[in-house]
């Protein structure tokens, strides 16, 4: 999503949570780097079995960094989600608004 469509969903009074792909290379790998190395704001683990499988995920919640290009406007967390599994790498998400208190429902 582009920084332009962000500015557009703010301006309108919207809240939203994207998706941070590796084809926003400077984004992804600032958050990747932060995610690394600050304690989250909120931590969940989740088991799901579905079938003969068993999956696990960490959702974890970081501030925004602090040196964020001002351009992506109006992040107030990043979440990062991670699998239990040999080939993922995990997901970052950025989002305007970030409920406190997360919990997961099956």
């Amino acid at each position: 999503m582009s920084k332009k469509t962000l500015a557009a969903i703010v301006e309108s009074g919207n809240d939203y949570l994207v998706k941070v792909k590796k084809n926003q290379p400077k984004l992804y790998q600032q958050i990747e780097t932060e995610s690394n190395q600050e304690t989250p704001r909120q931590k969940v683990t989740h088991h799901e079995k579905t079938r003969n499988r068993n999956t696990y995920r960490i959702i974890e919640v970081f501030e925004p960094p602090e040196n964020l290009d001002p351009q992506w406007i109006g992040v107030g967390c990043v979440i990062k989600v991670s699998e239990t599994k040999p080939d993922c790498s995990g997901a970052f998400m950025v989002g305007r608004l970030c409920i406190e208190g997360l919990k997961l429902v099956d």
